[in-house]
């Protein structure tokens, strides 16, 4: 039994085509994203999230409290707040927020 198996192989290159296309828009756009995984207690970031965050581009997943560590705590509660709302109703969520590193840099080390 043979298959051909060239559709195949096409549709794999245009994936990794398109995926390359999004992590190099990620990267001029500065841009990302993160999916929770609520189950796992882990959060799967994109290059893209990792770079805003600091951390390097290879890293693929961190847990719920390494992300607070790296967002200034003065977004803590509106961004729980937040999450809890559009949990609560089942709707998309957005926040603002410093990372922890951005906000020492522009307002020096008292602002942590």
């Amino acid at each position: 039994m043979a298959q051909d198996v060239t559709q195949l192989s096409q549709m794999a290159d245009a994936l990794a085509r398109a995926d390359q296309t999004r992590v190099l828009g990620e990267q001029f756009a500065e841009i990302g994203f993160w999916v929770l995984d609520y189950a796992r207690g882990i959060i799967e970031i994109s290059p893209g999230f990792a770079r805003i965050l600091g951390l390097p581009d290879y890293t693929k997943n961190i847990t719920h409290t390494q992300l607070r560590t790296l967002i200034a705590p003065e977004f803590h509660a509106a961004i729980d707040a937040e999450f809890a709302a559009a949990f609560a109703q089942a709707r998309p969520f957005a926040f603002e927020y410093l990372t922890a590193e951005i906000a020492r840099a522009a307002f020096g080390p008292k602002a942590m």
